[in-house]
């Protein structure tokens, strides 16, 4: 069964994604009806998280810092020395700087960019982020990975960062109690990897920084709340502004409410049965009795 599993997954991208009828997901709705258990109570929310940002001052003494560092490896320091006397990241400075194996997608862009266009051995010039100034060592290559130092001179926020980053928070707060929508300053936040909206369970909320759910835990349908502060960076707090859309008791579960996961339920039974004719005509099999 594992095996199957795992096969059809591999093949899931060559079919081509296959209509469902209404009528056979409202079957298929009425079939399993009794199955279905009941729908928690939940909430639909949108936010916006407002970091603090460092002063250009602050950037510029990080960026000089991190030139001195690449001088010294121009004239043959070794970078690992370098990074466990120097970088600001705790989670690797006693490491050498080294990250580990990583491949695209899951670190800053401007960090990626640079360590994607580094050949083996290469240090790259200094490399500018939210967390401050990079100089990144690319140790090894391995198909679509890198293995990665890097030294960082963080470009830390100040109290006057943290008061500006409050009270933009405030005036999207206030602006959003006017009638503009919350998702109109999206760009302006922080990329935290949720969904917007989003919809929780009320027991999930509980996963969110204490101060945000229980804010969250009292809240009215249409709600504006904010600006809350919540941990970003250690020590670097950031604020949250968040608008409840929705706000829905427990209840018996709908076919509007799984209409996507029927669906999808659906597609995958039809493409499994497509998959499995294809095999018994391309494969032969004989019985020996």
């Amino acid at each position: 069964s594992l095996l199957l599993e795992r096969y059809v997954q591999a093949r899931r991208g060559e079919g081509r994604v296959l209509p469902v009828e209404e009528r056979a997901m409202r079957e298929f709705f009425d079939l399993e009806r009794e199955n279905l258990g009941e729908r928690p109570a939940t909430m639909t929310f949108e936010q916006v998280v407002i970091g603090p940002r460092p002063s250009d001052s602050v950037r510029a003494q990080a960026r000089e810092e991190a030139l001195e560092i690449r001088a010294q490896l121009d004239s043959g320091e070794d970078f690992a020395e370098l990074a466990r006397r120097f970088s600001d990241d705790p989670g690797s400075a006693q490491r050498g700087g080294e990250l580990g194996w990583v491949r695209r997608g899951v670190m800053v862009e401007e960090f990626e960019e640079a360590t994607f266009r580094l050949g083996r051995r290469d240090i790259s010039d200094v490399v500018e982020t939210n967390f401050g100034a990079h100089v990144i060592q690319v140790e090894q290559i391995r198909g679509a990975e890198r293995l990665v130092r890097h030294i960082l001179v963080a470009a830390e926020s100040t109290i006057a960062d943290f008061d500006v980053a409050r009270q933009r928070a405030q005036e999207i707060r206030e602006a959003v109690e006017g009638g503009v929508p919350l998702e109109s300053f999206l760009d302006e936040g922080e990329e935290i990897g949720l969904p917007h909206p989003m919809t929780l369970t009320l027991d999930q909320l509980g996963q969110f920084p204490a101060a945000l759910s229980a804010a969250l835990g009292t809240a009215e349908e249409g709600a504006v709340l904010g600006p809350i502060e919540v941990e970003g960076q250690p020590g670097q707090p950031s604020f949250s502004v968040v608008q409840v859309q929705e706000i829905r008791e427990a209840g018996e579960l709908t076919f509007e409410d799984l209409r996507d996961q029927i669906r999808q339920v659906l597609q995958d039974q039809q493409f499994q049965n497509q998959l499995y004719e294809r095999l018994r005509s391309e494969l032969y099999v004989e019985i020996r009795w």
